[in-house]
């Protein structure tokens, strides 16, 4: 359709002046913020990053099966500084998954696909649990742990470094690569007044180029990965990408590519089953009938995470690109808009759930979230996402049977558009359990 809606200047009715996705308070708890703009104005405008907010379960369902018009192509990193230019360029993020269309994104999954097997990843799991009891046992005699630095983080990174095929001992630089990707990431069309100093507002000139230094280091660092593995291939996703054919039987995809999917990777893998994990755990202690349920049958874990994931899933936008003008749930979209999906909201739509803001094990329709995405985009580590989740909630229950959280917390987040990074947690228990 036409539309004659500016990108920065949308009718009054559909402008949200205070929403604010980077505030601490939202990122704590965005619901109340989310219930109320999805019944006032499901589709709004935020003028302070100049984005387009879509909150309807079948809104956001919409928007996501249409790829032609809303492109994955939204968004860009922060600049980086002239200090190291000759070592790292902004456009390879252009062909990252979470920033690529079609053919360009078809060509990668393809590739990449061959390294996510079923069988692969189910010969992951005795390695995730080994894992898991590894990390408990270092702190299981304490009766306490900050869980995210002891426990979520190492897991996550332990269990995608052997994955990928990276040395174990580099999980705190997986770590820091994946939040500095993330960190950077903002709306390419945020140039409304105000939004750059909103997105950058925590970001001093030292820490831009701290964050872009360690993107450069990771990106010589996989090089030198993909080096070793053309002379020495190994049974790793790295040795997979670097092998894959073509019809023609040339490599199917440059090393340039491979590094940038490496790292897109890295960053979904690293930010994001961690804090699912935490959030599952959190879960299951406020909520002592639903715990005991999963105490006496550990199968209910699988849907506790697909619960998790739609009552407090780990994205926090999905930002798309409008290649045409169009329209969401009755609202006119103009070209060139970045679009922002906000799932967090979606997950808790009356329309689509029941009871949306009970945590329900039991809850038949929790896997109809959109957590990993749909269709073309549906998140490619999905699978391992979810057996890593489960697998390390299953661990803590079953070794601290007194698990709890430590009063009085407040729990805090990363400023980040597109996850919600939570920072710490503390969880107790009897230091004899």
């Amino acid at each position: 359709m036409n539309s004659n809606t500016s990108v920065d200047d949308p009718p009054a009715a559909y402008v949200r002046p205070d929403f604010n996705p980077l505030a601490p308070e939202y990122l704590r708890d965005p619901y109340p913020i989310l219930e109320a703009a999805r019944h006032e104005q499901p589709v709004f405008f935020a003028p302070q990053l100049g984005i387009w907010v879509v909150t309807r379960y079948a809104d956001l369902l919409a928007v996501t099966a249409d790829w032609q018009t809303f492109s994955q192509s939204a968004a860009r990193l922060m600049p980086v500084p002239e200090e190291i230019r000759d070592r790292v360029t902004e456009d390879w993020f252009e062909e990252a998954f979470m920033n690529a269309d079609p053919p360009v994104h078809t060509v990668a999954r393809k590739a990449v696909n061959a390294g996510f097997t079923r069988s692969r990843i189910l010969a992951m799991e005795p390695r995730m649990r080994e894992t898991a009891h590894r990390l408990i046992d270092g702190f299981a005699a304490d009766g306490h742990c900050e869980f995210m630095s002891q426990y979520a983080y190492p897991m996550g990174a332990t269990t995608l470094a052997t994955f990928v095929g990276l040395p174990i001992e580099d999980m705190p630089r997986l770590k820091a690569w994946a939040q500095d990707l993330l960190i950077l990431a903002y709306p390419r069309n945020a140039a409304v007044p105000g939004s750059d100093e909103i997105i950058g507002k925590h970001m001093s000139h030292a820490e831009l180029i701290e964050r872009w230094t360690r993107l450069a280091e990771c990106r010589e660092y996989l090089h030198e990965q993909i080096r070793l593995r053309v002379e020495q291939p190994q049974e790793d996703l790295i040795s997979t990408l670097v092998q894959l054919r073509d019809d023609a039987g040339e490599p199917a995809l440059k090393t340039e590519r491979i590094v940038t999917h490496l790292i897109d990777l890295i960053a979904a893998g690293t930010d994001t089953v961690a804090p699912l994990t935490a959030q599952l755990l959190k879960f299951l202690i406020e909520d002592p009938e639903q715990l005991a349920a999963v105490r006496a049958d550990p199968s209910l874990l699988e849907n506790a995470v697909e619960e998790t994931l739609r009552a407090r899933g780990t994205g926090n936008l999905l930002l798309r690109y409008t290649s045409r003008a169009a329209e969401i749930g009755g609202v006119p979209i103009p070209a060139g808009a970045v679009v922002a999906l906000s799932y967090a909201a979606g997950g808790r739509d009356e329309e689509k759930f029941a009871c949306p803001h009970q945590f329900d094990v039991h809850r038949e329709d929790a896997s109809d979230h959109l957590a990993f995405g749909r269709g073309r985009h549906f998140c490619i580590g999905a699978p391992l996402a979810r057996a890593q989740a489960r697998i390390s909630a299953e661990a803590m229950l079953e070794r601290l049977p007194d698990l709890g959280l430590v009063p009085g917390q407040q729990l805090d987040y990363h400023s980040a558009i597109g996850v919600f990074m939570l920072q710490a947690i503390a969880f107790e228990w009897s230091a004899t359990a």
